[in-house]
């Protein structure tokens, strides 16, 4: 959408609201707020406040009463590109509030019936007219499914475009120049990019300059996205095996061998930097969660512990520094395990922390209480998944337990747009 709408979901309650109001804010990318939790007055400035920053937002409340609904439609006459008022309706939603005054509307509003239209379906009816009211296209299945905006994004990160340009911003020239590219064909790119709000363009001074969107690209960004989108690292280069999907739906072999010649793990092996950029991205990746790991579980309980596919140590160490009473063990390929002892001594565990070069696919050292698969069974099918389980078990006999840590889908979108939302292919 070309600006930021307001919508207000009004209606009684058990009319399904707060059942359509959260996936119709997600499908928006809009901020979501719940009047019966925060009150009118509160909801009104919170409202402005998003308004204000380019954020859509989506209201819920019962809004019985003229006077409320005017005091809303001002908040988005005032700050929002446009308005869209519902009223929720459904069959036996009076007798669920007997004495409750609910004043009638007095001017053109969307009315749904939940009674007979589906969440989704109310959710597809709020979505056009929204898309009406702000005077945009709804956007079509070939605009989601197009693989322009996904590999331009890509494109700059590799080129590092976002940090190319500065504060001040610079002229295509300038960037092709720094890149080393093609100034016309990056002249193009960049005029994509400021189709999909990742770059702006000053006609004045012909400078092209990051926006709060395209900021993400740059190498400081705390998200760390543009090393990700990066084609010449680790997983920037493994996203573009996806362009193999079809075979693999047909043959179930994976993607990855088919468009480089060897596996995944085998191509990290064989170029360094790869690697470098693979341990990186797993260290910064589970910076946060290692240590909240460490503290919110009771690793006290084991003398030792051993950290199998443990990366360059990222979860030992929190655990290390956490708990004083425990020693441990990484185990990792030849080079991540060298790193993995560099932390060690950097951060003066030394005397507790080991790192062993090897494959979870060989034996384990034995005789550790905790044996530690840290985001690592997700990576492998599931005959190699039993296989790594097998081994640990194995090993950890008389005592010992295998403890795995892997990430959970919540489905839960965020309300921020980000570049991860618009660069997968």
């Amino acid at each position: 959408m070309t600006s930021p709408g307001l919508i207000l979901l009004s209606g009684l309650p058990a009319t399904g609201r707060s059942t359509v109001a959260v996936p119709l804010a997600r499908a928006l990318t809009a901020a979501y707020l719940r009047i019966d939790t925060i009150g009118d007055a509160v909801g009104r400035a919170v409202a402005r406040d998003q308004l204000g920053t380019g954020l859509g937002v989506v209201v819920e409340g019962v809004n019985p009463l003229k006077v409320t609904r005017d005091a809303w439609k001002a908040v988005g006459d005032r700050h929002a590109g446009w308005v869209l008022e519902v009223e929720f309706a459904g069959s036996g939603t009076g007798e669920q509030c007997p004495g409750r005054e609910h004043e009638p509307w007095d001017r053109a509003h969307l009315v749904i019936d939940t009674a007979v239209t589906s969440v989704s379906g109310s959710v597809e009816l709020i979505l056009r007219h929204a898309y009406a009211a702000a005077g945009s296209p709804m956007p079509a299945l070939s605009v989601a499914a197009g693989l322009a905006t996904p590999m331009s994004l890509r494109v700059a990160a590799t080129f590092r475009l976002a940090d190319l340009a500065g504060e001040d911003g610079a002229t295509a020239e300038a960037l092709a120049s720094a890149a080393r590219v093609s100034e016309s064909a990056l002249r193009r790119l960049l005029d994509h990019l400021v189709t999909a709000g990742v770059f702006c363009f000053d006609s004045v001074s012909g400078r092209y300059l990051p926006t709060a969107l395209g900021r993400q690209l740059r190498d400081d960004h705390p998200d760390g996205i543009r090393a990700d989108l990066d084609v010449t690292t680790a997983i920037g280069r493994a996203e573009l095996a996806f362009t193999e999907l079809p075979e693999t739906v047909v043959t179930g072999e994976p993607a990855y061998p088919r468009r480089y010649g060897r596996g995944f793990w085998a191509d990290l092996e064989k170029r360094p930097r790869l690697q470098e950029s693979f341990d990186t991205k797993m260290s910064r990746r589970f910076r946060i969660q290692a240590e909240q790991i460490a503290r919110r579980f009771d690793w006290s309980r084991f003398g030792s512990v051993i950290d199998v596919g443990g990366g360059d140590g990222t979860l030992l160490s929190a655990v290390l520094h956490a708990h004083r009473g425990v020693r441990g063990r990484v185990l990792d390929l030849p080079p991540t395990a060298g790193s993995a002892r560099e932390r060690f001594a950097r951060e003066g565990l030394d005397d507790r922390a080991e790192a062993v070069a090897g494959s979870f696919f060989d034996p384990l050292p034995s005789r550790a209480d905790a044996y530690v698969l840290s985001d690592v069974l997700h990576d492998w099918s599931d005959d190699e998944s039993r296989a790594i389980l097998r081994g640990c078990a194995r090993v950890a006999r008389g005592g010992g337990v295998v403890i795995v840590i892997e990430s959970l889908r919540t489905g839960v979108a965020g309300q921020v747009p980000t570049l991860r939302s618009i660069c997968s292919c």
